[in-house]
């Protein structure tokens, strides 16, 4: 619990109890009593007393929390505030109507201290005995006995029921806020919407009653589900559309605000997947940017041989100036897709600027260079009839920077394929 709520708390404590114990009773017995009845001023010392310890063990509950979870503390709060009530039946020496506002005050108490059902009944079994005690000290008639008893605790039994009630619903109230607000604060620092699910677990489960709640996505969602559990659209993602699964949800009154706070989670995954794919893809041609190539460069680490290969295509300037900038952006375009189509999926084509493309190829530079054969003879068959220059770079083993330098030989290599006619691919020794 926050400092917010102990704060919001501590004054709900404060407020209803001292408006129960000090208004209710003591008004009663200064202002009211004195004009309508003669009062037993012993019992009213007594009673005062006893009010006054109340107050006193009210505040300690306020202060020290740890009280109010403590069973001897809630009984002997109870018999105090029960007691207080009967003292102050006795000082009165004619009940009248005030006198079930009296004990329903103190058994009241019970109930917004936050005590368990059982507390709750106990505390009116006690203000029931106190009564009619107090009613024998006295002297009232047993026939009228009788009858007092069983309306007073019939009347405290529904009052008692229904605080109990709105002060459950309160409580139930507050634990629902909770959880939304523990579920907001996970969604928005979830990565994705499964993240946000996982983790909010306990939240989702306290708001809907779900024994468990899960995402598809995708081609799940053609599983086959229990057609018992609730399944919310909560839209497209970064992987299709998404739906949460509750499964044995019994609560339907929050079911909309868990959607409502976590389709933003999948919007978001959707809006930043679209981003860096656009932050890291070329626009011309579809194929990975410069970015997209340093960050695969960097992560070109792993075991295994693996070759860079730089490409150019011959003369682009001129085929440029000839046909326009148009048919220049369509020609880059279709070699990207001769890049892409002869290359497995693993392997990495980036468009490395100009007319200048690079391939990350997971495989020896011998195998690469059958790769890029395989290419040229695919490319001889665009009608542009343009050709390209390649050169190969291996990654050496033991290299602080193998991408980085794998790169720049290939660079290299590529320079001298350029230099010695064009057309033709050299491997960098």
């Amino acid at each position: 619990m926050n400092a917010v709520d102990r704060d919001v708390e501590r004054r709900l404590y404060v407020g209803v109890i001292t408006r129960m114990i000090l208004a209710g009773p003591v008004l009663m017995l200064v202002i009211v009593l004195p004009e309508v009845a003669p009062l037993d001023w012993t019992w009213v010392a007594v009673a005062l007393g006893l009010f006054g310890v109340v107050v006193l063990n009210s505040f300690l509950a306020v202060r020290y929390r740890s009280l109010r979870g403590q069973s001897w503390f809630v009984l002997v709060s109870t018999l105090l505030a029960s007691s207080a009530a009967g003292a102050a039946i006795v000082a009165s020496q004619d009940p009248g109507a005030t006198v079930p506002l009296a004990l329903l005050a103190a058994m009241a108490f019970q109930v917004v201290a936050r005590s368990p059902i059982g507390f709750v009944i106990f505390a009116w079994i006690a203000g029931v005995g106190i009564f009619v005690v107090a009613r024998l000290l006295i002297d009232t008639p047993v026939s009228h006995m009788v009858t007092h008893t069983v309306v007073f605790a019939g009347l405290t039994a529904v009052l008692l029921a229904t605080i109990h009630f709105l002060v459950a619903t309160a409580r139930s109230a507050q634990r629902d806020a909770e959880a939304l607000a523990e579920l907001a604060r996970r969604a928005s620092a979830a990565r994705d919407v499964e993240e946000a699910v996982a983790s909010s677990l306990p939240a989702i489960g306290a708001l809907t009653g779900a024994a468990r709640a899960r995402c598809v996505t995708g081609p799940q969602l053609d599983d086959t589900i229990d057609p018992r559990d609730r399944r919310i659209d909560l839209g497209v993602g970064s992987s299709g559309r998404v739906e949460l699964v509750l499964e044995g949800a019994d609560r339907s009154t929050f079911v909309t605000a868990v959607a409502d706070l976590l389709t933003p989670v999948c919007e978001r995954e959707r809006t930043l997947r679209e981003l860096v794919h656009h932050s890291l893809t070329d626009p011309v041609t579809g194929v990975s940017n410069r970015r997209g190539l340093d960050d695969r460069i960097d992560r070109a680490d792993a075991e295994g041989d693996r070759t860079v290969v730089m490409l150019d295509l011959d003369h682009f300037k001129v085929f440029n100036d000839t046909y326009g900038h148009l048919a220049g952006d369509k020609l880059l375009g279709r070699f990207a897709r001769v890049l892409e189509e002869q290359v497995r999926p693993d392997d990495h084509v980036s468009r490395f600027g100009g007319e200048e493309f690079c391939l990350v190829i997971d495989a020896d530079v011998e195998t690469t260079n059958r790769v890029v054969d395989r290419i040229r003879d695919a490319w001889a068959t665009d009608p542009s009839g343009v050709t390209f220059s390649a050169g190969l770079g291996a990654e050496r083993p033991g290299s602080p920077d193998p991408g980085g330098d794998a790169l720049a030989r290939a660079d290299q290599a590529l320079y001298e394929a350029k230099a010695s006619g064009r057309n033709r691919s050299v491997i960098w020794d």
